[in-house]
């Protein structure tokens, strides 16, 4: 009798992950048809160009992104040009493609990186669909339906080779081939640095001499990156300050590139921006030294830092399943940048696909699946007309800007919250007492043992 309940539960619980993977792609799909049919209309009806007659980036400057990247790297100092960004490593990967053509760049970067996603979400997908021709079909139709994906092709960005190496470190750290998960993580943070608060992952799994070891290979890397670009590392860094400072003061603290961002910070400007044009409050000086914005940024930047914080305990100490610990790490790193492009939204993508395959209930799964799934969804209907020159030179600030940011915070503090609720004291403190002994190994090793051994007794 039991062994049938048993069954009887397995399957449902099936039952209930193929459910949730047809609600995310019902709306994904619903979404993306939707926004076709309004843009074709905007477009082809009523005879409107840019931005109202797509989703999409600017056609003037379709793949610009890649072709920047080609052409800043080939410059004795690519740190001379304002808008370098990225890690040394990134401008020895893309110096050898300036001699090549735009378009083998673009299906060598793009087409690599979207393999790899494929690929795994195949592999993900194999305990929801049984069926092989119906999981590469859906794993197709997912990826085609997912705005930032098709957003990463249309820009020509990298993020999609730096997210699919994430996704792979998160599938090896989940099947506990740490070294491995360690391994990929190591050349995304080398081209940018955000990855490296994947290293999380790791800590839970009090894997220490890995992450020590991700970041001294990392380090390693940035220098030997500055020896084969023939860049003194003084140099680099003084040209490199000097680009972030540009950064600060032109797309965080100005009003600058608004047009489509996940970001809280970006929405909070926008909001500012409404409010002074209707006169509810004095128009605010968006200025390097503007009082208001600066000391809004102090709080916001403080607000992000405390939001990390809670990630990290929540992953490291609050939440049993590893998927959930990975699903809320993705979905910081959507929101954490104040000017991040959408594309970002590809990790908003991962966390649902983790949703969809993680096999226990809790009360705001669905809820989460719902906003994640709408994160996805194109939304690009403008909004604002009169919010100031954006990236693209059109104020073209959309919905997405509004909604993208609420959707993907109300997912993790939904996440956050029913880890909480379902949080077991007895695990948290051997949890702590393990942490403790592997960074303290001297200390307490008896009492480690006997706490150890009664709670591992007393657990239900």
């Amino acid at each position: 009798m039991k062994e049938n309940q048993q069954d009887i539960n397995a399957s449902s619980l099936a039952d209930f992950r193929r459910r949730k993977f047809i609600l995310a792609l019902g709306i994904m799909c619903g979404g993306m048809l939707l926004a076709l049919a309004w843009n074709a209309y905007q477009g082809w009806g009523l005879g409107k160009g840019y931005p109202h007659n797509t989703f999409l980036f600017n056609p003037k400057v379709h793949f610009s992104d890649l072709s920047d990247m080609t052409l800043i790297s080939s410059r004795p100092n690519p740190y001379a040009d304002p808008t370098a960004f990225y890690l040394p490593f990134a401008w020895v990967c893309f110096r050898p493609l300036h001699d090549l053509p735009n378009l083998i760049n673009l299906i060598g970067c793009f087409f690599a990186g979207l393999a790899i996603l494929f690929l795994l979400l195949v592999k993900a997908l194999q305990p929801v669909i049984t069926i092989p021709p119906q999981r590469v079909l859906y794993s197709l139709l997912f990826l085609c339906a997912s705005y930032p994906v098709l957003m990463c092709f249309d820009r020509g960005n990298i993020e999609i080779i730096v997210a699919a190496m994430i996704a792979g470190a998160v599938f090896f750290i989940s099947r506990s081939h740490y070294a491995l998960g360690a391994i990929c993580l190591v050349p995304p943070i080398s081209l940018k640095l955000y990855p490296a608060f994947l290293l999380v992952l790791l800590l839970r799994q009090r894997k220490w001499a890995s992450v020590v070891w991700a970041l001294l290979v990392t380090v390693a890397i940035t220098f030997l990156s500055l020896h084969w670009l023939s860049l003194p590392a003084s140099t680099a860094w003084k040209f490199y300050t000097r680009n972030m400072g540009y950064y600060t003061d032109a797309d965080i603290y100005e009003n600058f590139t608004l047009e489509s961002s996940p970001s809280p910070w970006n929405a909070y400007k926008i909001v500012l921006i409404a409010a002074g044009k209707l006169g509810l409050i004095h128009p605010v000086n968006f200025s390097f030294n503007g009082e208001c914005i600066t000391t809004s940024y102090i709080i916001y930047t403080m607000g992000m830092a405390l939001l990390a914080i809670g990630v990290v305990i929540y992953a490291c100490f609050l939440e049993q399943q590893f998927a959930r610990c990975a699903m809320a790490v993705f979905l910081y790193l959507t929101v954490n940048t104040p000017a991040g492009g959408d594309y970002r939204l590809l990790y908003a993508g991962m966390a649902l696909v983790l949703l969809v395959c993680i096999n226990t209930k809790r009360p705001n799964d669905l809820v989460i699946l719902v906003l994640l799934a709408l994160s996805m969804v194109p939304m690009k209907e403008v909004l604002l007309t009169f919010a100031g020159k954006t990236e693209t030179v059109f104020a073209d600030v959309s919905l997405e800007v509004l909604l993208s940011p609420i959707f993907v915070l109300a997912a993790l503090f939904l996440l956050l919250y029913d880890g909480r609720n379902c949080r077991d004291p007895r695990w948290i403190r051997l949890r702590w007492l393990r942490q403790i002994r592997v960074i303290l190994p001297w200390t307490g090793r008896k009492a480690f043992r006997d706490n150890a051994v009664m709670i591992s007794s007393n657990s239900p």
